[in-house]
């Protein structure tokens, strides 16, 4: 139970007597945490468990919690589906059940599960051919996490894609319709909505102070005289692609993946990463395959 969590329970109380939030904001889709602005969707469902159980530790933890056990579920559900094998399911959920990363955002008021949660189940009913709950599930999702919008929009075209080129259905007016819902929506969370812009400003590399302070730092160190130097190698494209190597790279270490290095520190774990050492030879044997 950290600070985020306990502004998700204030501004739930403040939405649930007043339909404002802490910032005076009716019914927002962003609250603003430090410059973070944040999707409000897990901060409305807890509303719901403030009016039953009121503000307390058990009502603000409830929603991110139960949707960490359903997201268990919708693995089981969506793994039976793709391969039709009841065993290969059960062990997908014993998995998700177990890996830190889901245990410990479940456990701490993350938006980001409950975001999951309704991909993954999304995803499932459109294998099933229910693309209208698909849409909803998808739709819904956008309102809870930021990255939902850039990589949702992404995998159902390619899922589009794939149904086009590869199983050559070129008859696909309900998925092309979800496609088109999801792109649009998402445009207009991040680029119109008041406060949508708030976590690429703070995210997005070429704007990152630490590396226009890099670069700065860098020139004085050639010192004058220096100029074609320092627009060769010490420019924002250059420090940019970097940064953006470094820090890809680290995500992909064994240790950010297994040991110590899962940031930020309230969802860490003493030497544990996000993964258990268990799946490294899964890991590996997906990668070869892949």
């Amino acid at each position: 139970f950290h600070i985020d969590s306990v502004r998700v329970g204030n501004n739930a109380r403040a939405l649930l007597q007043t339909g404002k939030d802490l910032h005076n904001n009716y019914f927002p889709l962003y609250y603003d945490s430090a410059g973070d602005f944040r999707p409000t969707g897990l901060i409305y469902l807890t509303v719901l468990s403030v009016r039953i159980w009121g503000l307390n530790e058990f009502a603000v933890r409830l929603p991110a919690a139960t949707s960490g056990v359903l997201l268990v579920l919708a693995i089981y559900l969506f793994t039976n589906k793709i391969f039709k094998r009841r065993e290969i399911a059960t062990i997908a959920a014993l998995l998700m059940a177990i890996v830190p990363w889901q245990v410990n955002l479940a456990r701490s008021t993350s938006e980001a599960v409950v975001a999951l949660l309704l991909v993954v189940l999304g995803i499932y009913y459109h294998y099933d051919k229910r693309y209208l709950l698909c849409g909803l599930l998808f739709v819904s999702s956008l309102f809870f996490y930021h990255s939902v919008r850039l990589f949702l929009p992404l995998l159902y075209f390619g899922i589009v894609v794939y149904y086009w080129l590869v199983a050559k259905q070129l008859q696909q007016k309900s998925r092309i319709l979800v496609l088109i819902v999801v792109v649009v929506l998402s445009g207009l969370l991040i680029f119109v909505v008041p406060g949508g812009e708030g976590r690429i400003n703070q995210t997005f590399l070429p704007l990152n102070s630490n590396i226009q302070h890099k670069i700065f730092t860098q020139i004085q160190e050639e010192g004058s005289g220096k100029v074609l130097v320092v627009r060769a190698f010490h420019n924002k494209v250059v420090n940019t692609m970097y940064e953006f190597a470094h820090q890809y790279i680290k995500y992909y270490s064994g240790e950010f993946l297994f040991f110590n290095e899962g940031k930020p520190l309230r969802y860490h774990t003493n030497d544990i990463g996000v993964l258990l050492l268990i799946f490294l030879p899964g890991l590996l044997i997906g990668l070869y395959w892949a």
